[in-house]
């Protein structure tokens, strides 16, 4: 089971030792792998913790080049179908359907990685949590709140 956790999520985990070591045995176990993409490690570098804490394994994964060069040098307002942006955004779609109307380009990546990526995204941010699925029938990544990941991790 893959799980990304939002950089929210870390702030609690910090002072649950019961959780930490049952992530942890449940990592090094292979029963399940916490993901963390480009986006939250940079919050994380940013918070005091000065980057990704080492209470458990956490497996980077980048997305590919393109989300974040587009979300680097894209304007805010920029049209995600104008050409200069598609050439380096060849799934743009997927992209501008987690991003929606909103100008939170980080919540479209992180949204992007988890559906690409894991079977859960942790967050506090019900806007962030919304992003998933895309569709009804899409099951390739649930959104859940901190509470049901602690439930989660407890029934493994």
């Amino acid at each position: 089971m893959k799980i990304l956790l939002d950089g929210n999520i870390y702030d609690k985990i910090e002072n649950d030792f019961l959780l930490i070591s049952i992530i942890a045995n449940l990592s090094k176990s292979g029963k399940i792998t916490i993901i963390c993409n480009q986006v939250i490690e940079r919050e994380l570098l940013e918070s005091p913790y000065g980057g990704i804490p080492c209470w458990f394994p956490v497996k980077k994964i980048y997305e590919p080049g393109a989300y974040i060069e587009y979300a680097l040098i894209a304007p805010d307002n920029a049209d995600p179908n104008d050409e200069r942006y598609a050439k380096i955004m060849p799934n743009i779609s997927t992209y501008s359907e987690h991003r929606g109307s909103s100008n939170k380009k980080s919540d479209a990546i992180i949204a992007d990685t988890a559906l690409q990526t894991c079977d859960y995204l942790v967050s506090e941010d019900s806007r962030l949590l919304r992003r998933l699925p895309l569709s009804p029938n899409d099951t390739s990544c649930k959104g859940i709140t901190y509470e049901e990941f602690k439930l989660l991790i407890n029934e493994q």
